[in-house]
């Protein structure tokens, strides 16, 4: 239901910037929602998607920024390291080498 939801605030986002009608991306829902959502739930798929726009839609009072702002804090949520990388190093320490792991992660939010 999460990816689903990301899926279709993304749907929402094009028909706020780009002026699409909700029809056209429900018909094209296969571009925001992941394949193997699609074919896990092939058949159930649809109707939260028409549901989901249409309460959405008549709720109507967020800009584009907004619906982007709530999509990257739902998928922070739901994957807080998706843009980090994990290193083992060797570091030498006044002639005591030693292995460690390094976290690189830019989007941190207090590192």
């Amino acid at each position: 239901s999460e990816l689903v939801g990301l899926g279709v605030a993304d749907m929402y986002r094009v028909m706020l910037e780009e002026g699409v009608e909700r029809d056209i991306v429900e018909n094209d829902y296969k571009k925001y929602i992941p394949k193997d959502v699609i074919r896990h739930h092939l058949f159930f798929i649809k109707k939260p998607i028409h549901e989901t726009l249409g309460r959405i839609k008549k709720g109507g009072s967020h800009d584009a920024w907004y619906v982007k702002g709530e999509y990257l804090k739902q998928f922070e949520e739901m994957a807080p390291n998706y843009l980090s990388e994990d290193f083992k190093v060797l570091s030498d320490e006044g002639g005591s080498v030693r292995s460690v792991f390094v976290n690189v992660n830019p989007f941190h939010k207090e590192e």
